[in-house]
């Protein structure tokens, strides 16, 4: 892979948004696609967690040199897009630190603004709701803001807040707003 194609790209996103007076990009997203049944795979960088963390360096670093905040995404192992709402993901440490946390460890040290947290549960608590979770994030590091995806809290929003979740996507229809 090319880190001065990747850059471009990144820099390219981001000169397209601030010329349209967009100041967030909702990306990169670095879901570690190990299914190729995964509904969003075309987003993320592929299966390779090492490949995932050094795309995702390239483009934060890019993008937010323009003065675009970069949006790392979807926190944590959000692989699959049936039942996407309401599944969960179960993974032993190991599993999370050696596959699915690495690239958000690169998002981290490339500076990003934020993290968005997926609608997935994450051994059995929604992921914008999981202290434990979200601790991943801070423990390490992360200075920005952790967001939620479109919709991806639900009616304990104090629970959101406890746990870490700084700013709430909401869809139009939300009963809240």
């Amino acid at each position: 892979f090319s880190r001065r194609l990747i850059r471009a790209r990144g820099q390219a996103i981001a000169e397209e948004f601030r010329g349209k007076g967009i100041n967030v990009f909702l990306g990169p997203a670095m879901d570690v696609m190990r299914s190729p049944k995964a509904g969003r795979g075309w987003e993320s960088f592929g299966p390779d967690p090492w490949l995932n963390g050094e795309a995702a360096y390239e483009t934060i670093t890019a993008v937010q040199s323009v003065g675009v905040q970069a949006v790392a995404k979807h926190f944590l192992a959000n692989i699959q897009e049936h039942y996407r709402y309401t599944y969960s993901t179960s993974l032993d440490d190991r599993t999370i630190h050696e596959i699915y946390l690495w690239p958000f460890l690169r998002s981290i040290e490339a500076n990003v603004s934020s993290v968005m947290c997926a609608y997935n549960q994450f051994n059995g608590t929604y992921s914008c709701g999981n202290q434990n979770l979200l601790n991943l994030l801070k423990n390490n590091g992360f200075q920005g803001y952790v967001l939620s995806d479109w919709g991806a809290t639900h009616p304990t929003t104090s629970q959101y807040a406890n746990a870490g979740l700084d700013m709430e996507y909401v869809l139009a229809f939300s009963r809240r707003m």
